[in-house]
């Protein structure tokens, strides 16, 4: 994402109980720009989503929300990764 830019992934799935979830999704924001990340899933058997932001220079910022919802053996692992390069 260029210099003061703003992004928004917003990502919702309903998976069956014999899926397996591994997500891998990256951004790179530069300078007083912005990303955040909205995501919910519930259904899969293994849900993995470590979405990772890299945050290149001064005011670069990223947030995320994430909601998944489990019963029984369903195993879930979630949160958010920033790498701050700079500022």
């Amino acid at each position: 994402m260029r210099k003061r830019g703003q992004n928004a992934i917003f990502d919702g799935r309903k998976l069956v109980k014999n899926v397996f979830n591994l997500n891998t999704k990256r951004a790179l924001v530069e300078a007083g720009g912005e990303m955040e990340w909205v995501s919910g899933t519930f259904g899969s058997k293994v849900t993995m989503l470590y979405p990772t932001t890299i945050l290149k220079g001064e005011g670069a910022k990223m947030e995320y929300l994430g909601m998944s919802l489990a019963s029984g053996e369903q195993i879930l692992d979630s949160g958010a990764k920033g790498d701050l390069f700079g500022g």
